[in-house]
C-alpha cells in the first residue's frame, strides 16, 4: 500500500497541462483561465444616478430652501444634451446619466415641485453625487480559477 501523498505525486505526474488558447467569452463557461483577465471598459461608461431625483450644482443647493427652475429631464437610456447653468435641474431617473454641469443629485423625495411643474424647491442638501462611472474598471478573473458566466457581472 502507498501513501496518500504518494498516490497523489503519481497522479499528477500522469498529466501535462494543456497549451492555453485565445477563445470568445461565449465559449469559455466552465473552462479554466489561462492566465488572469482584466477588463478593458469600465462599467458603467458614463456618470449614473443611482436614485430619482434632480441633477443639480452643488453651489446652488448651499443654502435650502430655493428654487430651481427645471430645464429637462435624463431618463435612464436618454440624456439632457445640454450643459446644466446655475440655478438650474434636471430631473434625472435612476440609471439616468449625469449631465454636464451637475455635482449633486437631490432625491425627488427631498423637493417640492413648483404648481406648474417649471420649478423645484429643494429642501434638503445631501451633498455631492457619487460617481458610478467606473466601478468595474479593473474587475479581474483570476487566472487558473474556472470561468463562469457570474464573473462578468
Amino acid at each position: 500500500m502507498i501513501s496518500v501523498a504518494e498516490a497523489h505525486k503519481r497522479l499528477v505526474a500522469a498529466f501535462a497541462p494543456l497549451e492555453s488558447e485565445q477563445i470568445s467569452v461565449a465559449d469559455a463557461s466552465g473552462r479554466v483561465l489561462a492566465q488572469t483577465v482584466v477588463a478593458r471598459l469600465s462599467q458603467p461608461p458614463a456618470d449614473l444616478s443611482a436614485m430619482d431625483g434632480y441633477a443639480v450644482r452643488a453651489s446652488d443647493t448651499a443654502d435650502v430652501p430655493c428654487d430651481l427652475r427645471v430645464v429637462g429631464s435624463a431618463p435612464a437610456g436618454g440624456a439632457y444634451s445640454a450643459v446644466l447653468q446655475a440655478g438650474e435641474a434636471v430631473r434625472i431617473f435612476t440609471g439616468g446619466p449625469v449631465p454636464d454641469g451637475a455635482d449633486a443629485i437631490v432625491i425627488q423625495e427631498d423637493t417640492k415641485r413648483s404648481g406648474d411643474d417649471s420649478g423645484i424647491s429643494p429642501l434638503l442638501q445631501r451633498g455631492k453625487v457619487e460617481p458610478l462611472r467606473g466601478r468595474v474598471l479593473g474587475v479581474q478573473c483570476r487566472g487558473r480559477t474556472r470561468f463562469c458566466p457570474g464573473q462578468l457581472g
